[in-house]
């Protein structure tokens, strides 16, 4: 298993383990506990001392036992007998319990549906006992996974020429594109015999102009200016936009920047993609008209 790059396990919510970093699949080693071991870790097991055997009187040896003597002995003997065999059956019944998988009800976790008890070994952050529900399933690992990515993309920071705080020139053209992200490392989540990792990747930026143009979608974070084209007024052949008509004075157009992330995952049952999430930001853009004045 390839498990390159810092790993971070933390434990979430219905017993998932999230690990971020590393090669993908999971990093933990789990193991459903049997019943006897789930108890023994909890300490709930009845250590009570068992009333004692029934006593068998003994018979006299330096007589003759009478017909009475003879008859306690006998039933004691039985009744003996059948209290061993009684706790030899028990012990065996006990031991057959202790060895089937956990099962714990739901009354015991204050939850409506039945969960299993799993130990669960991750290297560099030790050993955890997680309660898995029985409804957990990779898809519940996604919908999980979901909310994560979505909160590590950030909003996108405009570096486009002319910038948001100047403004845009009628018939100027622009060089657009966004500041780039850190990579977001791969995420696993898993549960039991259930495991689904992410790799987010960011593909694409997607920039609406408020004036009525079809939004232009640049590949990866777009085309910032380089220092050779700051004097030109072209704008950027492969993401660039040039205004028309200028905005008004009291209404800027507002410009929308989406940065797209596409989300594939491979699982326990087998790979997709969730698909694409945007995280968009809208910004005040004002765009003025430059008249010049001819001379004679």
């Amino acid at each position: 298993m390839d498990t390159e790059g810092d790993i971070e396990a933390r434990v979430g919510y219905n017993g998932v383990i999230f690990t971020v970093g590393g090669g993908g699949g999971p990093t933990c080693t789990w193991r459903h506990m049997t019943t006897g071991e789930y108890e023994d870790f909890f300490d709930l097991v009845d250590e009570r001392e068992p009333p004692p055997l029934p006593e068998v009187p003994e018979l006299p040896t330096d007589r003759e036992p009478t017909e009475e003597e003879v008859e306690a002995h006998r039933r004691a003997s039985e009744e003996l007998d059948a209290e061993v065999e009684r706790r030899r059956v028990a012990a065996e019944a006990e031991a057959r319990r202790r060895a089937q998988p956990s099962t714990i009800t739901s009354t015991e976790l204050g939850e409506e549906k039945p969960h299993r008890a799993f130990s669960a070994t991750c290297p560099g952050t030790g050993f955890f006992v997680r309660f898995i529900a029985d409804t957990t399933d990779e898809d519940e690992l996604l919908f999980s996974l979901e909310d994560i990515v979505e909160a590590r993309i950030e909003a996108p920071i405009p570096d486009i020429n002319p910038p948001v705080d100047v403004g845009g020139v009628v018939n100027l053209g622009m060089w657009m594109a966004i500041a780039p992200q850190d990579p977001i490392p791969n995420i696993t989540a898993e549960a039991g015999p259930h495991w689904v990792t992410v790799s987010p990747r960011h593909t694409s930026v997607t920039f609406t102009m408020g004036d009525g143009s079809p939004p232009i979608v640049c590949t990866g974070t777009g085309d910032p200016i380089p220092d050779s084209e700051i004097d030109n007024a072209a704008a950027s052949p492969i993401c660039g936009h040039t205004y028309s008509q200028s905005s008004f004075d009291d209404a800027p157009y507002q410009l929308e920047i989406g940065t797209t992330w596409s989300i594939p995952y491979t699982s326990s049952s087998g790979s997709g993609d969730i698909g694409p999430y945007t995280r968009t930001e809208t910004f005040a853009y004002d765009v003025d008209e430059i008249q010049t004045v001819g001379t004679s």
